[in-house]
C-alpha cells in the first residue's frame, strides 16, 4: 500500500485493525483479500472490526474501502457515546 497511495491514506485510523503480532507480520505482506482467504477470515470477524462487506478488499478499491470504514467507524462510535449518554453501557 505504501508503494501506491500517500502515507496519510495509509497510515489513516480508517486502514487501522486489531491484530495480534503474528497476524499483523503475516497480513503486511500480502493483500487483503488474499490475507483474508489463506487465514479463513470468517464474515463475523470483520464485522467486529467495522471492515465493510464483498468488493471493497481489493487494492483498487482502497479509497473506497477507506471512505465506507471511516463512516462506520463515526457511526459506531457515535452510537456508543450516545449509549453512554442514556446511561447505557
Amino acid at each position: 500500500m505504501k508503494d501506491s497511495f500517500d502515507s496519510t491514506l495509509v497510515d489513516s485510523i480508517a486502514n487501522i485493525a486489531v491484530l495480534n503480532e503474528k497476524a499483523n507480520r503475516s497480513f503486511s505482506a500480502k493483500p487483503p483479500a488474499q490475507y483474508l482467504k489463506d487465514h479463513g477470515v470468517r464474515p463475523e470477524r470483520l464485522d467486529e472490526q467495522a471492515v465493510p462487506a464483498d468488493g471493497f478488499l481489493e487494492v483498487s478499491k482502497f479509497e473506497e474501502f477507506l471512505k465506507r470504514r471511516s463512516e462506520r467507524l463515526a457511526a459506531e462510535a457515535t452510537a456508543y457515546v450516545q449509549g453512554l449518554a442514556s446511561g447505557g453501557a
